[in-house]
């Protein structure tokens, strides 16, 4: 047995844990195109066999006369039929059969070398060579005295393998308590898969005086039980449940084990409490090496899809941290997205709180997946309303948001303007008499804690503010198949009223002595754009080539803003959606003085059966028809290049397997790319990803910041000759199979490496490990090093903390060994 295994064995077993509930592989999504325990209605349609292609196989459809599951009156009602070399007995009374003797009652079948079936008590007794196959649950043994309607009795030295999840084993003794429960002595259990050879022993079982199986609820549960790995004995367990197929259930999950640079070694027991098929709680339990207990909660709740009405709420709690002093330490976090549909109306109510008990929570807790590893944490609440109106599409939203800035005294962050509150009401008229129409009122109240900020830099010390806007908007868009044509009317006016008692402004601000101040900007735009189409083959396949020609063109004049204060705004990233906008900032304080003409060309392949995008490319550039003069500050200087940066971007889902992506932001007289990213991903198959990116930024002619950024998931057992069997996801390719995961970031400019995820799966078939090194740059100077390992029995439990989301958030397209899927085993998979 290698070290390594003998070693996570070690790990495993070390904390003498029960395992009674299967920890959630697919945890409840909070996303309204989810269903949960949802299902789909067949449909069925005839099916004209001429009509399929050649070679293709004909689909059956699902039978509505055979039934996929008995109920036990059902199988009462069915008839029985009995086969034998011979037969005795007495009419009536009792029956004696004798030589390939086979009883099948609905989807119950026995084969015995010998049955005496007694009629008036329906008490049936097999002898040699036993078999029975019951709704696909397969028994073997020597003797069998059974009730054949209520399925009561006992099979003595039995070996038996369910259906659910091919779990199988042994025992001296079944007892049948009903059709539904049954209890096995002195038993073995399994879901490893039985090996050619007579000397065969599984790489792990469970061993147990008592195993108790309850297929209506789906669970087993063993009594004075111990399980044994790869020979390796493991200290008696008390009794535990584990799960018989993939739904959740409430119990003591398995203990999880990480080696975190800051926290030592932690061990975590969590407790899962499956409220209801909607709703579920994990709390955890944890003990640090190097800073004590801590406690972890995590509620989910998912009230409705339509409308959605969901959220989540975690708590964590450390009562003293060995760190920090024995410092009390906490966090929370809450989020809530929530309508309700009443009187031709919708309410809506969005919740996003997250706070933290100090400012050094996001490095000391950085290992936590959390939203509260962020240096600015909101306090979020919003309320909604919304309805059609004579006519118009009306809405009213009232929110507030206040943060929570975590402040590093090497590294200070300036605090965003916290809102309360504001209120905003929006109504929209879509095509009266051609034209569109949208008004929107806003007002909102900025506040912030600059006290620093002024004392450091007072020249540019902002006083809060009362900032009332409204923003009317007329276009009256022609489209047609060839093209489109859409002039467009903007005003926007916004009033301030500063406020000077709640932080005392400098005499040397700029903004010294503003007490209010008004702005109306109006602006006139037209955007316009063909389409043109052809047929073309490359590398023998047909597509549908379009071309189409865009130009932008917006008119705004100039208005004097550069000396109000700047509460929201900011310069939008120079991108093919932002090109084509009429305002060069974002927010709403500044609105940029903009003469200017936009020309754009992109062109699609596509394919013509199936209107999948093969192949994009784009190329636009700004024309500056006059000086823009509005900027963020009064020391702004504005632009003086006519011609803007050249933007080119290219898409290529030539095939399944290969995507590939890059953009281009040309500087035509430096001639040199002030910014450029580049993307690849190859996707052969399932379990097979390796993903590349470059991204590169020129901040001056001579400083530019190279980053490289892999990732890929693949199996190293064979890298190229041996494709394995490809079972879908959530299967793997097969057995005694290695697999590679990794993400490393790489900073080019710097040769330094920046974030890394490495590590490594074996599938064994019945079970699982997994060995993850994860390195996280927290702030220049400071990284957080961790090492998770997990190991999984297959159909059993879960054993270890669960990097999935690592692993699915790092590595693009990374798929799960073992994953749910939507396919039940059926009885008929096993019918004979």
């Amino acid at each position: 047995m290698p070290i390594a295994c003998r070693f996570f064995v070690a790990l495993l077993f070390c904390a003498n844990v029960p395992l009674w509930a299967q920890e959630d592989a697919s945890p409840l999504q909070f996303s309204t195109d989810i269903n949960l325990d949802e299902q789909t209605p067949q449909q069925h349609h005839s099916v004209n066999p001429t009509a399929l292609p050649q070679g293709q196989p004909i689909l059956g459809r699902p039978s509505r006369i055979i039934e996929e599951k008995l109920q036990s009156v059902d199988r009462r009602q069915r008839p029985t039929y009995l086969e034998s070399d011979q037969s005795s007995g007495r009419t009536d009374l009792e029956t004696t059969l004798e030589g390939q003797v086979q009883l099948r009652r609905g989807d119950t079948l026995i084969r015995a070398d010998r049955i005496d079936y007694y009629l008036p008590d329906d008490q049936l007794k097999a002898r040699g060579n036993v078999y029975i196959n019951r709704g696909g649950d397969v028994y073997r043994g020597p003797i069998l005295d059974l009730k054949v309607d209520s399925f009561e009795g006992f099979f003595t030295n039995p070996d038996f393998q369910l259906n659910k999840n091919d779990g199988h084993g042994s025992a001296e003794r079944i007892e049948f308590v009903n059709d539904k429960q049954s209890v096995a002595h002195k038993a073995f259990y399994t879901t490893c898969l039985r090996k050619t050879g007579l000397s065969w022993l599984p790489d792990w079982f469970v061993k147990a005086e008592k195993i108790s199986l309850d297929m209506d609820k789906n669970e087993g549960y063993a009594t004075d039980a111990s399980i044994r790995f790869k020979g390796l004995p493991v200290v008696p367990m008390p009794d535990f449940g584990f799960p018989i197929n993939n739904e959740r259930r409430s119990g003591l999950l398995s203990p999880d084990y990480v080696f975190d640079s800051v926290s030592g070694f932690t061990i975590k027991a969590p407790y899962y409490w499956n409220i209801a098929p909607n709703r579920d709680l994990t709390v955890d339990t944890f003990y640090g090496s190097k800073r004590g207990l801590q406690f972890n909660s995590e509620l989910r709740y998912l009230e409705s899809l339509v409308p959605p009405n969901q959220g989540q709420l975690r708590f964590e709690y450390m009562p003293s941290d060995k760190l920090r002093e024995d410092q009390r330490r906490w966090g929370y976090s809450h989020q809530h997205t929530g309508f309700v549909d009443l009187n031709g109306s919708r309410y809506a109510l969005m919740i996003n709180h997250n706070r933290v008990s100090d400012d050094q929570y996001w490095t000391d807790f950085s290992s936590n997946t959390t939203k509260l590893n962020s240096r600015l944490l909101p306090l979020d609440t919003g309320l909604g309303w919304g309805r059609n109106l004579f006519g118009l599409n009306v809405a009213m939203t009232a929110r507030s948001s206040i943060y929570q800035v975590i402040q590093d005294p090497t590294n200070r962050i300036t605090p965003p303007y916290n809102i309360v509150p504001s209120w905003n009401a929006t109504a929209i008229k879509n095509n009266f008499g051609g034209f569109d129409w949208q008004g929107v009122t806003e007002l909102t109240r900025f506040k912030s804690a600059r006290e620093f900020e002024c004392e450091t830099n007072s020249i540019y010390c902002q006083p809060n503010v009362l900032r009332g806007l409204t923003r009317q908007q007329l276009s009256y868009p022609i489209i047609r198949p060839y093209g489109y044509v859409v002039p467009k009317l903007i005003y926007q006016a916004r009033t301030y009223q500063f406020e000077n008692d709640s932080l005392v402004i400098p005499n040397s601000s700029i903004y010294y002595g503003l007490n209010n101040a008004n702005v109306t900007v109006p602006t006139v735009s037209l955007n316009a754009g063909l389409t043109f189409e052809r047929s073309m083959s490359l590398f023998n396949r047909n597509y549908t080539q379009t071309l189409e020609p865009r130009v932008f063109y917006v008119k705004t004049p100039y208005r004097a803003q550069s000396y109000l204060p700047n509460y929201d705004s900011g310069v939008v990233d120079f991108n093919f959606a932002t090109l084509f906008t009429e305002n060069e900032y974002g927010g709403n304080d500044r609105v940029s003085a903009t003469h200017m003409l936009t020309m754009g060309a992109t062109s699609r392949l596509i394919d013509p059966t199936t209107g999948a995008e093969a192949a994009r490319f784009g190329l636009a550039q700004r024309v500056r028809l006059s000086e823009q003069n509005v900027g963020i500050y009064p020391t702004d200087i504005p632009p003086e290049n006519k011609l803007s940066d050249i933007l080119m971007g290219a898409t290529l889902n030539l095939t399944q397997k290969w995507k590939v992506d890059s953009t281009v932001q040309y500087n035509p007289e430096t001639h040199s790319s002030s910014r450029a990213s580049f993307g690849a991903r190859f996707n052969p198959s399932n379990y097979r990803t390796i993903s590349t990116s470059l991204r590169h930024q020129r901040s001056s002619p001579t400083d530019a910041t190279r980053i490289i950024d892999t990732a890929w998931q693949w199996p190293i057992s064979d890298l190229w000759a041996d494709w394995g069997n490809d079972l879908g996801p959530g299967r793997g390719l097969g057995d005694d199979r290695w697999y590679s995961v990794a993400r490393v970031n790489y900073n080019m400019t710097e040769s330094r490496v920046m974030d890394t995820l490495m590590g490594f799966e074996y599938d064994a078939g019945c079970w699982l490990g997994r060995v993850v090194l994860e390195r996280s740059q927290i702030t220049t100077t400071s990284a957080v090093s961790r090492i998770m390992f997990q190991m999984e029995f297959a159909g059993f439990s879960r054993v270890g903390v669960s990097p999935f989301s690592e692993l699915k958030n790092n590595i693009p397209k990374y798929q799960m060994l073992r994953d749910i899927t939507n396919e039940q085993p059926s009885r008929f998979g096993r019918y004979e």
